[in-house]
């Protein structure tokens, strides 16, 4: 996995997205694993942003995806503190199509996601200090 890992770090900060986005895809087939979800989503919303940027269906179509490899992510390692981050991303990306009673109510989901990665930060920060 961390070579792919690697792969993906490599073609994300050249900018090819559709290539990062294929590499973590077909490493999904052969391995779930919630670091691999975290970075699909990350690339779904590359993509969006820009192959969707002038189709609004292409658009939604990441954005989707996106929101789903998080899902999947979270099945796996619910207090998984990057797929909790980026399924909050996604739940505002998604509610600024659907427009302001979506926002809404989405944010109170985002507002549980962000506690889960707090809670995490928290707890790892005392589990750190209570091995010195």
């Amino acid at each position: 996995m961390d070579g792919v890992i690697t792969e993906w770090q490599k073609l994300d900060s050249s900018k090819k997205y559709k290539e990062a986005y294929d590499v973590v895809s077909h490493a999904i087939s052969n391995n779930k694993h919630p670091e691999l979800y975290w970075r699909k989503a990350h690339s779904c919303r590359n993509l969006a942003n820009s192959l969707g940027k002038n189709d609004k269906q292409v658009y939604k179509k990441y954005i989707e995806e996106g929101l789903s490899a998080c899902d999947e992510g979270l099945r796996i390692d619910p207090e998984s503190s990057k797929c909790n981050s980026w399924y909050g991303i996604f739940l505002n990306l998604s509610s600024e199509i659907e427009g302001i009673n979506k926002r809404i109510e989405n944010s109170f989901k985002m507002k549980n996601h962000w506690m889960v990665i707090l809670f995490c930060q928290v707890y790892l920060s005392e589990s750190h200090k209570n091995r010195s």
